[in-house]
């Protein structure tokens, strides 16, 4: 552990990889550096902790929770990345951050998230089980999605399309 500077976890929840970190916090490890890993990983679940469980995509959300809330990390560090699947599948990597890692950050993504709607359940359910109404070849246009970010346009010989919606004013 005394070669990383951050640790992420696959994050079904936080309170499970806090229990994991714990459990890989060496003894010989210099209690600068157990605090270092402490404080890398409370910046990793951040995000983890505004939008919930995304499964396989939570690891990489936690990196870049990491990235665009840790500013004392530069290029050059290592992180290690831990991911599981249900069964008795994980894997353990590393990346190292390279020269102008920086650039790719959007560093006001948390007042986004804080910005976003809370739903009902009744309008929640109504778009969960809203079913695309497609024609006899596989196709749907949808309209109304123009106070999103990105949203599902298009639905093309069943094939989806999404787009980043460009907001101009």
């Amino acid at each position: 552990m005394d070669d990383f500077d951050a640790i992420c976890f696959h994050l079904p929840y936080p309170k499970l990889a806090l229990k994991g970190l714990k459990k890989i916090l060496d003894k010989s490890l210099s209690p600068e550096k157990q605090a270092q890993l402490q404080y890398n990983f409370e910046q990793s679940i951040l995000y983890s902790q505004k939008v919930g469980n995304i499964y396989t995509g939570s690891l990489f959300l936690g990196l870049l929770s990491l990235l665009e809330n840790q500013p004392q990390l530069v290029a050059g560090d290592r992180i290690a990345l831990y991911g599981y699947g249900s069964g008795a599948v994980a894997e353990i990597f590393s990346a190292h951050l390279v020269e102008g890692y920086e650039q790719m950050l959007h560093p006001n993504r948390m007042a986004e998230l804080d910005q976003r709607k809370a739903l009902t359940i009744a309008e929640y359910e109504k778009i969960f089980f809203e079913e695309a109404q497609l024609d006899a070849e596989g196709n749907q246009t949808f309209q109304g999605y123009q106070d999103q970010t990105f949203a599902l346009s298009e639905i093309n010989e069943h094939q989806r399309t999404y787009v980043k919606v460009e907001h101009h004013g």
